[in-house]
């Protein structure tokens, strides 16, 4: 995850920076269990329950994201492992290991259904950057959220290549 200073704005707003790792593996139902732990996380930080309602804005996309990404695991990744979630006082880092080897896509318009096809759409449209990034165990799909109001004046760097030699 990539440290940022907390902005003026974000500290007067009683925001914190916050982190969270959860194993997902033998969870029975990882999907509620990842949008529990990210509630947690986004009350904790402040973000949830902020008198900004950008920060709220983000913290309501923050939970879609990560409902997402640990659904898309679920479906199309052989099941999610962990989920690890980062808030440095700027931006939301979500990242959702899994077992598969495929990397995601936005799926064509004209492809989705009544049964999905929706999810990564919703994950690009909300998130500053995602990508993926295959590991020696599958996968880490990634999301960066920015509080809603900072998105066009001063966007967040994509991360730098991440380590592929990294295990849990």
């Amino acid at each position: 995850m990539i440290p940022a200073p907390l902005s003026p704005r974000s500290a007067r707003a009683g925001v914190r920076p916050a982190a969270c790792r959860l194993p997902l593996l033998h969870e029975p139902n990882p999907g509620a269990r990842a949008r529990a732990a990210a509630r947690e996380l986004l009350a904790a930080a402040g973000l949830s329950t902020s008198p900004d309602a950008a920060l709220r804005d983000t913290a309501d996309s923050a939970v879609l994201t990560v409902s997402e990404l640990v659904t898309n695991a679920g479906r199309h990744g052989g099941g999610a492992v962990e989920l690890r979630m980062g808030w440095d006082g700027r931006a939301l880092t979500i990242e959702v290991d899994d077992r598969g080897d495929t990397l995601p896509g936005v799926v064509p318009e004209s492809r989705r259904g009544a049964c999905g096809g929706y999810g990564l759409s919703l994950v690009d449209h909300l998130a500053e950057h995602w990508g993926a990034v295959r590991r020696p165990f599958g996968k880490t799909v990634h999301a960066c959220l920015v509080r809603a109001a900072d998105t066009a004046a001063d966007p967040v760097p994509e991360p730098a290549a991440a380590d592929p030699a990294r295990t849990l």
